[in-house]
Parts: structure tokens; sequence; C-alpha cells
């Protein structure tokens, strides 16, 4: 994602930061067990060889998969999210319960949630703040695409 722009930084003022090495098998079977998620779902590929992402686009990053088995992050993250839960539940059509935080910002609400199975839209990938949707995408590899060109300047909100 920032590569491109670093890239393109003739003053270097941007830094680019790199995903954190693949998660463990046996913590990729865990998030899939505990969330329902397939073992080949997009998400779970991605974790397979990025665990995680710190800066994935200014301060919004992937979390990983060890955040993810932890009750009180995912806890907490859903807290920070869903402060204006009819909001969001409305705009995303979809309950809270249903949403997996996969993404977070350091700094706002901006989130990227994964749908789960009671959506009803499983392995969906929606980029929210606060019930404004800036993206929606059918999993999180065409998510990944999108927001490569994004980053690029190639697409717009």
């Amino acid at each position: 994602m920032q590569q491109h722009a670093a890239l393109n930084d003739d003053e270097g003022l941007i830094q680019s930061v790199p995903p954190s090495p693949g998660a463990p098998k046996r913590d990729l079977e865990a998030v899939s067990s505990r969330f329902g998620i397939r073992l080949d779902a997009p998400f779970l590929e991605f974790l397979k060889e990025a665990n995680g992402w710190p800066w994935f686009l200014y301060d919004l990053r992937i979390v990983s998969a060890r955040e993810l088995l932890s009750e009180r992050f995912v806890q907490d993250a859903r807290d920070l999210i869903f402060v204006e839960q009819d909001l969001i539940e409305d705009a995303l059509g979809v309950n809270a319960i249903d949403c997996l935080p996969i993404g977070i910002s350091e700094s706002s609400t901006d989130c990227i949630l994964l749908l789960l199975d009671g959506s009803g839209r499983p392995g969906e990938v929606i980029w929210e703040d606060n019930g404004e949707i800036y993206a929606r995408h059918k999993d999180f590899e065409e998510f990944f695409r999108w927001m490569t060109r994004y980053q690029a300047g190639e697409v717009k909100l």
C-alpha cells in the first residue's frame, strides 16, 4: 500500500511500514474455529502471509490473528467502533455481533469490518466510520486490491 507513496516521495518524507510476518497455523485454525471463518477465506489467507499490518493506511491498521484471539481486544474494538451501534447497524444492514473488526484506526473511529456468517453476507469487507461507508467489497482480496489502487490515487472514495 504505502510502498507506492514511498517510491514516489522524492523528499523521503514517507516511510513504508511492511506487514508483520505470517501467523502460525495454530492461530489461523483458532481464529477460523472461533469466528466460523473458512481456513481458505481471503482474510485468513492474508493473515497466513502477513499477521497484521501496522500503518496499513496512515494509522489504520490490520489486526493480527493473536489480537483476534483476545476476547478483551475484540470486545474493546467492538465497543469503540459501535459507540453509535444503531446508526452503524442501520447503515450496514447487519447486527454488530456479526461484524468482526479486522482493521482499526489509532486516532479515529475508522474501521474495517469482516462480516461473519450470521450477517447473511459472510466474508464481505466494509470500511466505515460511524455508519458512513467508504468502501464495501465482496471479500478481503477484492478489498485489498481496491485499497492498493486507492493508496496509489487510482480510485476515489
